[in-house]
């Protein structure tokens, strides 16, 4: 383009000034995207994952380029993103986050909502009749049955992926039956459960 100016003064002087430039419009905020370390677990409308995931967010422009990327935890300020983050407590966390463009354009909010789920979940082996205990062992007999029971006792709950038990450090079972020879002596038995993610 070629801009021409010219400013005059009361006595009648003018002066004449010519410009070439470039100009380019940009009408167009940047796009950003949110991603994660470690694979979501979905269920329902929640997302669930633990305190070992990163947020990362990124942003692309076309036109001027990328200025910078903000963003907000639960309606808070916003903040200026400059590396990935993390949640160490477990809750429910809002994620607000745009960018904003070398022109000025600001992006549209886009939100992302995350459930911590925090602690392991918990397992038990549970011994039916007949049964005898004593202070270092449990005796049982043919008839006895055993169950295996995994639950998250706790607010935010994933749900159990899956459980595992394991007979004298023979290896990692994840389903039943089980069956243990009530002749053998001094039996370990190892239980663990994992999450949904």
């Amino acid at each position: 383009h070629e801009f021409n100016f010219t400013a005059f003064d009361n006595a009648g002087n003018e002066v004449r000034n010519y410009f070439t430039f470039n100009m380019f419009s940009d009408m167009n905020p940047p796009n950003s995207t949110l991603t994660t370390s470690l694979p979501l677990y979905t269920k329902g409308d929640n997302n669930f994952t633990n305190t070992s995931n990163r947020y990362v967010i990124t942003a692309v422009d076309d036109d001027s380029g990328v200025d910078w990327i903000e963003y907000s935890v639960n309606d808070t300020s916003f903040i200026k993103y400059t590396t990935p983050f993390m949640f160490s407590k477990e809750g429910v966390y809002k994620i607000n986050y745009r960018a904003i463009d070398k022109a000025g354009n600001i992006e549209n909010n886009n939100t992302f909502v995350i459930v911590v789920d925090a602690y392991a979940p918990e397992s038990a082996l549970v011994f039916g009749a007949p049964r005898w205990f004593n202070s270092t062992h449990t005796f049982v007999n043919s008839n006895t049955p055993f169950v295996l029971i995994a639950f998250e006792p706790l607010i935010f709950r994933s749900g159990i992926n899956h459980s595992e038990y394991n007979i004298d450090r023979t290896g990692w079972v994840t389903k039943p039956p089980i069956f243990i020879d009530p002749n053998e002596a001094n039996t370990w038995f190892y239980l663990r459960a994992g999450e949904g993610y």
